[in-house]
């Protein structure tokens, strides 16, 4: 059904969105004391598909939360350069084997098996992120940041029918739940 959102687009903004979105996870942020943290200009609004975005932000923020240490940090950024527009999520958690790493990078990362120290669900909606994503002309990729965790980002595609950036200025940091 998110398929066939691509062409419902909308105009939002990003952390007013990903605010909406985050108060789905509060009772495990709290109980794990995590500490999420939102690093983006307020002024950063996107013109594209509010559903896929929301799907894709819960989904990734979902997997960043259940993988965290407990006590750790969350933290959710985005950067503009070179035509890239990225968002990113990173956990204070576990590094992943790199063959593992290396399967949810492939092309087609639906034939990846579950982790063995798997926390439950078997990777479809990494797998469905991906799929809405590279349909919009984006991407979505994986990385281990040596001693910290997992870091995801979600690549925009650059401006064009299915994705637009506005910007003006002003930075907020906010820390929710914390």
């Amino acid at each position: 059904q998110l398929r066939q959102n691509i062409d419902n687009k909308e105009v939002f903004g990003l952390v007013d969105q990903i605010q909406s979105i985050a108060p789905l996870f509060k009772e495990e942020i709290q109980r794990k004391g995590i500490v999420l943290m939102i690093d983006i200009e307020r002024s950063f609004v996107v013109y594209m598909s509010k559903d896929i975005f929301s799907f894709v932000v819960r989904n990734v923020l979902s997997n960043a939360v259940k993988f965290c240490k407990n006590n750790g940090t969350v933290q959710i950024g985005f950067s503009s350069d070179n035509n890239k527009v990225k968002l990113f999520v990173q956990n204070e958690g576990e590094e992943l084997a790199l063959d593992y790493l290396e399967k949810l990078n492939s092309k087609s990362s639906w034939n990846y098996k579950k982790n063995k120290n798997s926390k439950g669900g078997a990777g479809l909606g990494i797998s469905l992120c991906k799929d809405l994503f590279k349909r919009i002309g984006g991407s979505i990729k994986f990385e281990n940041k040596t001693g910290v965790g997992l870091k995801v980002n979600i690549i925009f595609p650059s401006e064009g029918p299915n994705f637009t950036l506005f910007h003006s200025s002003s930075k907020v940091v906010d820390s929710i739940f914390g």
